[in-house]
């Protein structure tokens, strides 16, 4: 009905790529937005999401869940603008690490806490551009391997920046 219409989704099935991530939202296409995402302020993480909450709950039974299963779980803090954290922030961030590292769930640690500039977002808050999302990709997967969780000698990435 809304192709009929005229009406044009952002994204669909063609601009995801077969791993089901967005793709062509590179930082040239992103200047439709950079006025509305300079405009936000960075999320601010509350303590309170990460102590006694549904959420939490769910992510100590996924973890435990995989585990049973022979898998492993990995976290990170969500890719959003770079900011100087307040001491609830800096608490909700060392909450959410310690909610995997306590129920034997992995948790990637980058030197930056996923903070980026502005810059780098496509078209909100916590949505990177491409390049942005690939050179985030890089540091991740140089996490893992220099902590022993992948492979070195089948990857490769070029992460020179923390």
């Amino acid at each position: 009905i809304l192709n009929s219409t005229g009406f044009e989704r952002r994204f669909n099935i063609s601009t995801l790529n077969e791993n089901g991530d967005m793709k062509g939202h590179t930082k040239a296409k992103s200047k439709n937005y950079n006025e509305y995402v300079s405009s936000e302020l960075p999320p601010r993480p509350d303590i309170s999401t990460c102590q006694n909450s549904y959420n939490r709950k769910l992510i100590i039974d996924y973890i435990k869940f995989v585990n049973k299963n022979g898998g492993k779980v990995f976290g990170s803090f969500p890719t959003t603008f770079e900011s100087n954290l307040t001491d609830n922030q800096s608490q909700s961030f060392e909450c959410i690490k310690n909610l995997y590292d306590e129920n034997n769930g992995y948790f990637i640690n980058l030197k930056n806490k996923s903070m980026y500039k502005k810059f780098n977002f496509y078209d909100t808050t916590y949505h990177l551009n491409e390049e942005a999302q690939i050179l985030h990709s890089q540091k991740i997967s140089k996490y893992l391997k220099n902590h022993n969780f992948i492979d070195k000698t089948k990857h490769n990435t070029n992460d020179q920046h923390h």
